[in-house]
């Protein structure tokens, strides 16, 4: 609306002194010395290559990769997404994103719910895997999003490992995120919803209080 006192102009814009008629818009900020970064492209990607771009610097990217390897659903590349999602972070990095990304993957590509598939890695299953990464990867990240993935593992050895996960994890948001998963599994409303007694006692955490 046009405050009291003033008149519109050309455009239907009020005229006033204080509008800025020297200066335009800043149309973009560049970093001159940034070195030039070659074309990239996921057009006609194999799924192996989709599995590398997990480990691609910008997160378009890896969550590009990310979608495509959920709607092809290439099971084959499953052998490769359980190494990466055992990745620990990079020099001078917190968060493992390729693990995190991986762990989300193999989540969709629904690998539980076919025994065929489970895909031995070095010997190893691949519930084994992900208990071996809720209890020693060193990114908290990793830790909750396989907790957060995975929930739905039925098994008395799971619900152990979630117990005490939800008891011991060094990380809040880890033992908040194993709380979670144990209050949803059917194996926990089947038992009447008891916890241990270290796990119950951990209810009085002040990270999920």
């Amino acid at each position: 609306p046009t405050p009291a006192g003033f008149k519109n102009g050309k455009g239907n814009a009020y005229e006033t002194e204080l509008r800025d008629k020297t200066h335009g818009r800043v149309y973009r900020v560049v970093y001159t010395k940034a070195k030039p970064e070659k074309a990239f492209t996921l057009k006609d990607a194999t799924p192996e290559k989709l599995v590398e771009t997990l480990s691609h610097p910008n997160m378009g990217w890896r969550m590009h990769a990310q979608r495509l390897l959920v709607e092809t659903t290439p099971i084959d590349v499953v052998p490769n997404l359980m190494k990466l999602a055992q990745q620990s972070p990079g020099k001078n990095e917190s968060i493992s994103a390729p693990s995190v990304h991986a762990v989300w993957v193999i989540a969709a590509l629904r690998v539980t719910d076919a025994p065929q598939r489970l895909i031995n890695v070095r010997g190893k299953g691949l519930e084994q895997l992900l208990h071996d990464t809720i209890a020693k990867h060193p990114c908290p990240a990793t830790r909750r999003a396989v907790l957060n993935a995975f929930w739905h593992c039925d098994g008395h050895d799971t619900f152990q490992r979630l117990q005490a996960t939800a008891e011991k994890d060094a990380d809040r948001s880890v033992r908040i995120a194993a709380y979670l998963a144990l209050s949803d599994r059917a194996t926990f409303v089947s038992s009447g919803g008891q916890y241990s007694d270290s796990a119950a006692a951990g209810l009085n955490d002040p990270a999920i209080s």
